[in-house]
């Protein structure tokens, strides 16, 4: 009996270090995304027209959406007094067989000239039954020392530009120069054709470097390009 039970206490401290090292997103958490979610939703959205947020430090995610018809600047809408936070889908690294289409939408970079890193293979795919979309993309390390950590920040418009909210999601890599990633993150939004997405870094970590931007420096950046209707 005795040797039973430390065949069992192995048996339990392999399944929990199995579960550290194949998740070392949820085992590093990333500190601070919580922090960041709400004002990233007001910049998205504008103030007054936050509808709702959710964040989770220890599944390094962040969501929100805005009120129909909001945009920066719009004084409608109700203000946001509390933050509801529930974890987010986890990151995955293979594609599921159901995201069976790819809605025909307008994917876009945000010029950040101070980034040594690359985004490209940009790729949205959905599940129209059950209203689920996945971003898939690839990153690369232009620096000239290993990538430890990214923040991506995801923002969707409207066909008319108007602000549907946004994502950001953190991933701890271990890239080295010149090499690239491939990410596939399941969305909280459902992205539908003819809708508008921009993606840009949000903050990056090398062994070099720490790197950071705002929302607001992002949204701005957006807008520059795709202005929000007149009222």
């Amino acid at each position: 009996m005795p040797n039973l039970k430390i065949a069992i206490r192995v048996f339990n401290l392999c399944l929990l270090m199995l579960g550290v090292f194949q998740n070392p997103v949820l085992a590093q958490g990333c500190p601070g995304t919580c922090t960041e979610c709400k004002p990233d939703a007001l910049a998205v959205c504008g103030g007054g027209c936050v509808a709702s947020l959710s964040c989770s430090n220890k599944d390094c995610s962040c969501s929100y959406s805005c009120r129909a018809g909001c945009h920066p600047g719009s004084p409608s809408g109700v203000l946001l007094e509390e933050s509801i936070f529930t974890p987010h889908l986890q990151l995955v690294s293979d594609v599921g067989e159901h995201y069976s289409s790819s809605p025909t939408v307008h994917l876009n970079v945000v010029e950040q000239s101070a980034v040594p890193l690359a985004l490209s293979d940009l790729t949205i795919q959905n599940e129209p039954g059950r209203e689920l979309s996945q971003l898939a993309m690839k990153i690369k390390n232009q620096s000239t020392s290993p990538l430890r950590e990214v923040s991506v920040m995801v923002v969707f418009l409207s066909p008319t530009n108007e602000s549907l909210g946004g994502e950001t999601f953190c991933e701890h890599l271990d890239t080295n120069p010149n090499e690239e990633k491939t990410l596939r993150v399941p969305l909280r939004h459902y992205v539908e054709t003819g809708q508008r997405v921009w993606i840009a870094f949000r903050k990056f970590k090398t062994d070099a470097q720490s790197w950071s931007s705002e929302g607001e420096e992002i949204n701005k950046s957006i807008r520059q390009h795709d202005a929000p209707p007149a009222d």
